[in-house]
């Protein structure tokens, strides 16, 4: 299994952790969908234009900026940001392309790496209360940490940690966030993303995390 398919895997296990803990149900103001631009791949593009029943030109210069992007090999992908907050698919407290949403929202509040980030802490209701459930679990004395990584693949091959691909990728997302900070600042809304801190969780401990709450399996 390539870092590409783990990275799938695990922000899957943690948007079902997210509605686990209730999602978007139990808030009340939607600030994620204010202050939060997400970045919209091409296919996303074509797949939400169809949903609305639009153009995918017309939706396009309507609604997303160009954001081009330039990895680190020298390759380059033109990618889109939303141009607008609060996001004007929010109806009535509700995503109105929830089917369809871009995957920057399916994996708010986590970014999945070599560690985990949970995000917009303060700011995600949801958020908060999975940062307090983690950091009780970890802090528990008998908690043991020595596993190894137990996603696997349909074959059953556990998924090896390397660290240098997971790196690597890692690298070429920061060329995706750059220029998306860029735009954040043009915006104005850098200030206000900067209120919602993060924790950050070993890979290790987190998995022992979702294997207490029957999303992985791991092995000690």
């Amino acid at each position: 299994m390539d870092i590409l398919q783990h990275l799938k895997m695990m922000a899957a296990a943690c948007s079902y952790l997210f509605d686990y803990y209730g999602g978007c149900e139990h808030c009340s103001h939607k600030l994620c969908c204010s202050i939060y631009a997400p970045i919209v791949s091409d296919d996303e593009l074509k797949r939400i234009a169809r949903f609305t029943k639009t153009k995918t030109n017309e939706f396009k210069q309507k609604y997303l900026f160009d954001v081009p992007v330039v990895y680190n090999d020298g390759n380059k992908e033109l990618r889109y940001m939303l141009n607008q907050l609060p996001c004007p698919f929010l109806k009535e407290g509700r995503c109105s392309i929830y089917p369809v949403r871009p995957s920057s929202c399916k994996q708010f509040p986590f970014q999945a790496g070599l560690s985990i980030v949970l995000e917009g802490i303060e700011l995600c209701p949801t958020a908060t209360l999975m940062a307090e459930e983690i950091r009780g679990f970890l802090e528990q004395p008998d908690i043991k940490s020595d596993i190894v990584w137990e996603l696997q693949d349909k074959s059953g091959k556990n998924v090896d940690k390397d660290e240098k691909r997971i790196k690597k990728e890692m690298e070429n997302m920061k060329a995706i966030f750059q220029p998306l900070e860029e735009k954040y600042n043009e915006m104005g809304i850098d200030k206000i993303t900067s209120q919602a801190f993060s924790d950050r969780y070993e890979m290790k401990e987190f998995l022992l995390f979702l294997e207490s709450k029957g999303f992985v399996g791991v092995r000690k």
